[in-house]
């Protein structure tokens, strides 16, 4: 199965709409629903940035 992770808070920012575009270097020919895997991995500046606390957020966990 197929899912795309991103580090928190960009996973969190694509379930709420915020986050419309993402880039990959991988084939964009699949078109079927893609589950977003929230990473362990956090990236604090942009939580400060998006006002997001990273202890709240969903970690290693399909969202």
């Amino acid at each position: 199965m197929k899912y795309l992770s991103l580090r928190r808070p960009y996973a969190e920012l694509i379930l709420q709409r915020r986050k419309t575009i993402e880039l990959r270097n991988w084939n964009t020919r699949f078109r079927e629903p893609l589950p977003i895997h929230s990473s362990d991995k956090v990236e604090k500046d942009a939580c400060l940035h998006f006002r997001l606390g990273p202890e709240l957020l969903p970690r290693r966990a399909v969202v």
